[in-house]
């Protein structure tokens, strides 16, 4: 059981910083190198007018769609970080500070956190 509380913590606390940029430069960058590969694609492929226009929608309607998948990333980080920080809050109204600085120190080992992640994955397989 202790195991299991080890390699949560440890796995939560390992859920840090995701790459951050602002939203305007992230966007013209993305559209920078949309043009690029339309480019590339309408010269190797010889589109149309038809067929660029609409390969132009279709990476913009990509784009828009990670954009917003990446926000949703960011957003349950952000939670994540939330759950972990009353986790430790709790821990620390019952736990001393030497119990913390122990269990701190109980990071499970990678075999342990394969076979916990391997468990993990075949129970939902089980369903």
């Amino acid at each position: 059981m202790k195991q299991y509380f080890a390699i949560a913590l440890f796995a939560l606390m390992g859920l840090t910083a995701s790459a951050q940029s602002t939203d305007a430069s992230e966007e013209s960058n993305s559209t920078t190198k949309i043009e690029e590969r339309i480019e590339k694609i309408k010269s190797e492929l010889s589109l149309t007018m038809d067929q660029e226009a609409k390969l132009r929608e279709v990476m913009k309607v990509q784009m828009e769609d990670m954009r917003t998948e990446k926000k949703k990333m960011r957003e349950a980080e952000k939670a994540m970080k939330e759950i972990n920080k009353k986790y430790h809050e709790s821990l620390a109204s019952f736990l001393s500070e030497d119990q913390i600085t122990l269990l701190k120190g109980m990071k499970p080992s990678s075999e342990e956190r394969e076979g916990h992640d391997q468990n993990k994955g075949s129970k939902k397989g089980q369903k």
